[in-house]
C-alpha cells in the first residue's frame, strides 16, 4: 500500500499496531500522532516491557518500533523515547513514547539496516529563502496601454548526489 499524503505542516493521527523488531509476534494497539510542529508521539494501550516492580519505573529507549495502521500503511519509528508509563486499575498498562523519526512506506530492523536508493526533498517557500521570485510583471511605459503582463519562469533544476550519509 502507498504512503499517506502528509506534509510537515499537517497534524494527523495514525491509529495502528507495533511491535519491536526483536518480538514480532507480541504486537499493541496504538496511536500515533503528529502535531504539524515536528512532535511525534505513539501512545499504547500496553508495554513493551513487563510491569516492573514497584518503585522501579525506569524508562525505555528503544531504537526501532514496527507498525501497521489500520489503514495498512508500514511504518517504522527510530530513536524512541519512552516519556510516560502507567499502570491503571483494573491492570491495564499504558505507555507513551515521544519518536524523533518516521518512516512511511518501509519496515527497517533498525537503524543500520536504513538505506534509501534515492530521496526527494521538497522544500516549502523555497523562493522567498533564496530571495528570488519565478514571476515578472511587465507594466507598460505609456497609460493608454492598459494590458499588463504576468509571467512564471520555471526555475532550473538542480540535483545534489550525496555519496553516503554517516553519523545519522
Amino acid at each position: 500500500m502507498s504512503k499517506p499524503e502528509y506534509t510537515l505542516k499537517d497534524s494527523f493521527e495514525i491509529k495502528g499496531v507495533w511491535w519491536l523488531p526483536n518480538n514480532p509476534d507480541k504486537t499493541i494497539s496504538g496511536i500515533l500522532s503528529f502535531d504539524g510542529q515536528g512532535k511525534i508521539i505513539l501512545d499504547l494501550i500496553g508495554s513493551f516491557t513487563e510491569l516492573p516492580a514497584l518503585g522501579n519505573m525506569g524508562y525505555d529507549e528503544t531504537e526501532t518500533i514496527l507498525g501497521v495502521s489500520d489503514n495498512g500503511f508500514i511504518c517504522t519509528l527510530i530513536n524512541n523515547l519512552e516519556i510516560n508509563r502507567q499502570f491503571n486499575s483494573p491492570g491495564i498498562l499504558k505507555s507513551k513514547f515521544e519518536t524523533r523519526f518516521l518512516i512511511f512506506g518501509k519496515h527497517f530492523n533498525s537503524l543500520k539496516d536504513i538505506t534509501l536508493p534515492s530521496i526527494q526533498v521538497n522544500y516549502l517557500n523555497l523562493e522567498s529563502w533564496l530571495a528570488t521570485s519565478p514571476f515578472s510583471l511587465t507594466i507598460p511605459a505609456v497609460k493608454e496601454n492598459k494590458e499588463w503582463t504576468l509571467s512564471f519562469k520555471f526555475p532550473e533544476e538542480f540535483k545534489i548526489y550525496i555519496d553516503s550519509l554517516t553519523g545519522c
